[in-house]
């Protein structure tokens, strides 16, 4: 139940929503994130930390830092897919 309310507070916050709508769409670096929404890095950092705790991102470290995929680790309680962002099973 705890994971099931991490995630569902996580995906209470439209700017997230927006970064995993992003996500979707391809892997991205913070660089990337923070100029797609206009905000700046370490604002799109602390938001891509909340989604990365809550298990709906991974973080994959390259040559030039990091980015950022949507997580493929599988949830008991929610699932993040393309046509819904949290389907509670």
């Amino acid at each position: 139940m705890r994971e099931l309310a991490e995630r569902l507070r996580a995906l209470g916050e439209p700017t997230r929503l927006k970064i995993l709508q992003l996500l979707h769409e391809r892997e991205l670096c913070v660089c990337e994130i923070a100029e797609a929404l206009q905000m700046s890095q370490p604002r799109v950092s602390q938001h891509l930390k909340v989604l990365r705790l809550a298990g709906l991102v991974d973080e994959r470290k390259v040559k030039c830092g990091a980015t950022t995929p949507l997580s493929r680790k599988p949830s008991r309680n929610c699932s993040v897919s393309s046509g819904n962002l949290c389907s509670v099973r």
